[in-house]
């Protein structure tokens, strides 16, 4: 989260962005026009039953129609994209999420229980120096499903059950010693 390597994700992340959102709008325009057609006919056939060509096979070609408009409407809904903004001052509100987690750790009252709950997700942790990156890295073992899901209190059901594995590279100024696990 180190300001210069964010802001270089936060480029290529928005550039991405932009070509799916563009790809998306081709998609949904695509989708329109046959929205369009098929109202175009959804009318014509109505026009008919309205003069009196009211026959079984008109009544059903209209009742089809009108069904996949329905659905449609329900469909476009689903295919308008939804842009994910990234805050500008993400690597700060990050570093203040991890101050903030140091801190609480650090309170005797606190560290006990944290501790309990970490050894009951956590299987093992491993930690590795990387003499080619000139880091610390993290593979942290266990239920880690789960452990994603205790910030929010609930469980994350049955799928919690997996056994799941995450590395995770420390940056400078590291020190093991200021983790009790």
């Amino acid at each position: 989260m180190q300001d210069t390597a964010y802001q270089r994700f936060r480029s290529r992340y928005e550039a991405q962005l932009e070509a799916t959102l563009h790809q998306q709008g081709d998609a949904l325009r695509l989708f329109d026009e046959e929205t369009k057609q098929l109202e175009q006919d959804h009318a014509s056939l109505l026009r008919a039953v309205k003069n009196g060509l009211h026959s079984d096979a008109v009544i059903k070609e209209l009742n089809a129609v009108h069904a996949k408009l329905e659905l449609r409407s329900a469909e476009r809904e689903a295919k308008v994209p939804v842009p994910i903004e990234l805050p500008e001052d993400l690597p700060t509100l990050y570093r203040d999420f991890v101050a903030n987690i140091t801190s609480t750790l650090s309170d005797e009252g606190v560290a006990g229980r944290a501790s309990d709950e970490l050894h009951a997700l956590l299987d093992q942790v491993i930690i590795r120096w990387n003499a080619e990156t000139r880091s610390h890295e993290f593979e942290m073992r266990g239920d880690l499903l789960e452990l994603i899901g205790k910030p929010q209190g609930k469980s994350l059901g049955a799928d919690a059950e997996l056994e799941s594995s995450a590395v995770l590279v420390a940056g400078a100024g590291f020190e093991p010693a200021t983790f009790r696990l």
